[in-house]
């Protein structure tokens, strides 16, 4: 952006040039009267500011980033440097503005718009006549893409432009499991559903000219129940174990909160408030984890309550444990299906814990660099410069019949946990 850009706010009663500075739709020449804005997401515009005429204090535009992203700061602190009544826009880009409409007439927008091919049938958008009204009420069916709907607190909103009546509607389909916080997932619902909208049956009641209630039905809104947000639930947790989508380059430990961020299947966040209790619970639940005693162990009996677990991401999906000795912090590594336990150790007085997190942090790295028998080897022959100790403990004879070997694995464990 530069000094001769302005960021606009789009709404289908003005043009705002800052909070407080709008322009009424009657003082540009965008045809408002043909068409009508989604308003589920604010629409931002950045234009280039070609000419102003101080004549009728007129500002020349044209539209160069139809989709501007977090544009606030910028946008509340802009001042025109002189008084600016009305807006003259180059001719809008049709590819652009035809995904941000909720409705249009197309015929009428060919001297403001390129790019815009007519036929012989022109729809408007949304609502499709579907039976003639009866009196008092209007019946429509149509489909809603969940890209377009708002998830509140136990219902699901979305706006629709009625012909019949000319009036965009807020429409509301309730259902009791729905959560604000299911807006960060709602590519996953769709998939879990395994449709990218979903289909609305809505009756609108009139009394005197005026719409006394909306009633409004979808099967794929009903089927979101209990069930099906608790499959969503375990295979986002299942998905923690594939390779990360992007991993931060300077972040190595995750919480519970931000792990999920990380994951490849286009729904950031955590909306389902998982813990890492919830984390540890689904993995050691799972009978066909070699380690599973392992992480048992050391989550009930070890893990300190004054610190979260963290999780790792690399060379592995793993859990990094922090236990409180006598005398030492020690921070247990326990990759998922591992072969060896590993246990960095500093004497509590050395540094802080968030500093120690942070050694133990690029000690993993160096573990996913270098390999594990090779940083093995390396620590051995480094021994002198080291502000902590490492020991490794294997997990001998997993999975065997006739050999428990937990109980001296736990024992050589608690030997070092000094």
């Amino acid at each position: 952006m530069t000094d001769k850009t302005i960021l606009l706010l789009i709404t289908n009663d003005a043009v705002w040039l800052n909070p407080e500075i709008p322009i009424g739709t009657a003082q540009t020449n965008i045809p408002f009267k043909h068409l009508l804005f989604r308003t589920v997401v604010p629409i931002y515009w950045e234009a280039e500011m070609l000419r102003y005429d101080a004549s009728d204090a007129r500002l020349h535009l044209r539209v160069i980033n139809y989709s501007v992203a977090e544009p606030l700061p910028r946008f509340a602190e802009q001042r025109p440097k002189k008084e600016v009544r009305a807006l003259y826009f180059e001719k809008l880009d049709w590819r652009m503005l035809e995904p941000q409409l909720s409705s249009y007439t197309k015929a009428r927008l060919t001297e403001q718009v390129n790019n815009l091919e007519l036929s012989v049938a022109e729809p408007t958008r949304n609502f499709l006549p579907e039976i003639e009204a009866p009196a008092g009420t209007l019946s429509r069916s149509f489909s809603v893409p969940f890209s377009e709907a708002k998830i509140g607190l136990g219902e699901i909103t979305f706006e629709c432009y009625l012909d019949d009546i000319s009036r965009n509607l807020t429409i509301s389909i309730a259902n009791a499991y729905l959560m604000p916080e299911f807006n960060l997932i709602k590519p996953f619902i769709a998939k879990k559903l395994k449709k990218k909208n979903f289909k609305v049956r809505a009756t609108v009641h009139f009394r005197g000219g005026e719409i006394e209630r909306i009633e409004a039905h979808s099967n794929e809104i009903k089927a979101i129940n209990e069930e099906m947000l608790e499959a969503v639930k375990q295979q986002r947790l299942q998905g923690l174990t594939r390779p990360p989508k992007m991993t931060p380059p300077d972040q190595t430990l995750f919480t519970s909160e931000d792990i999920f961020d990380t994951l490849n299947d286009t729904a950031p966040g955590n909306p389902f408030r998982q813990t890492e209790k919830d984390i540890l619970d689904f993995f050691s639940e799972n009978n066909s984890i070699r380690n599973r005693q392992q992480l048992v162990f050391l989550a009930g009996s070890k893990q300190s309550e004054r610190q979260p677990l963290r999780f790792t991401l690399t060379p592995k999906f793993g859990f990094l444990f922090f236990i409180e000795g006598p005398m030492n912090h020690h921070f247990a590594w326990e990759l998922l299906n591992s072969n060896a336990t590993y246990l960095w150790s500093f004497p509590k007085e050395s540094r802080s814990v968030e500093q120690q997190y942070w050694e133990v942090a690029a000690q993993i790295n160096a573990v996913q660099d270098a390999g594990r028998q090779q940083y093995r080897q390396y620590y051995r022959d480094d021994l002198e410069r080291r502000v902590f100790s490492f020991n490794y403990i294997e997990h001998k004879h997993i999975g065997s019949a006739m050999i428990n070997a937990f109980p001296k694995w736990r024992h050589k464990l608690e030997e070092l946990l000094v």
